[in-house]
């Protein structure tokens, strides 16, 4: 998503759009010894670089069936040169062209395309504030604020480095597990908590004490 003046930050903030379905929303409120307790607030800022926008893009692409089948046909092609299938130059060049196209060509577009995105959209030129609270994500840049209820959210999607908050198919914020530090497990239990199962799709990686304490709110 390109953002190309000032009057659009609102949206921009609204997520990551690179190409609202809305559930009932729980209340977030934890009880303990028979009283109800809020959660406490987690806050941190993200900057956004062209590493994390590849990680999502790569993800995107990649992570689902279509991204296994399209690695299934470069291997395939792959495995056919290697075996001298093809008598023609122009065989043995098809199948080495498709062959890379899904493990060389198209990663090397991601990039280009993530450094481009990083680069022409003005929202990322400063940081982006988040406050995780039981009324919800709080995102906030200068003086534009908004704030996404947890019902709102369509999948929260956990990887190796980072989470990937979905808004919608096509849009969500990316907040990278450097930038949480070590607040990690505690947004994992807030997600869980906040959350229906479906919704939620966090794993835990391993990490400090102070994350694995997080993590047991859940």
């Amino acid at each position: 998503m390109c953002v190309h003046n000032e009057a659009n930050i609102r949206m921009g903030i609204r997520g990551i759009g690179f190409f609202h379905m809305v559930c009932p929303q729980h209340t977030g409120w934890h009880k303990k010894n028979g009283k109800v307790k809020k959660m406490e607030e987690i806050k941190f800022s993200v900057k956004m670089q062209v590493k994390t926008m590849y990680r999502f893009l790569m993800h995107h692409g990649y992570a689902g069936m279509s991204g296994i089948i399209n690695l299934i046909i470069s291997g395939g092609a792959l495995v056919l040169l290697i075996a001298g299938f093809g008598e023609s130059v122009t065989s043995k060049v098809a199948l080495a062209i498709v062959a890379a196209l899904f493990t060389v060509i198209n990663p090397l577009y991601l990039y280009y395309k993530a450094a481009k995105q990083v680069k022409l959209t003005p929202m990322f030129a400063n940081p982006l504030d988040y406050v995780v609270s039981d009324g919800g994500l709080t995102v906030s840049q200068g003086e534009e604020t908004l704030t996404v209820e947890w019902g709102e959210l369509r999948k929260v999607v956990e990887t190796k480095k980072d989470f990937y908050v979905y808004l919608s198919l096509t849009r969500a914020y990316i907040f990278p597990k450097e930038n949480l530090k070590g607040l990690e497990g505690a947004f994992r239990a807030a997600v869980k908590s906040h959350t229906k199962p479906a919704v939620c799709k966090c794993r835990f990686y391993g990490g400090t004490g102070q994350e694995q304490a997080g993590d047991s709110r859940k």
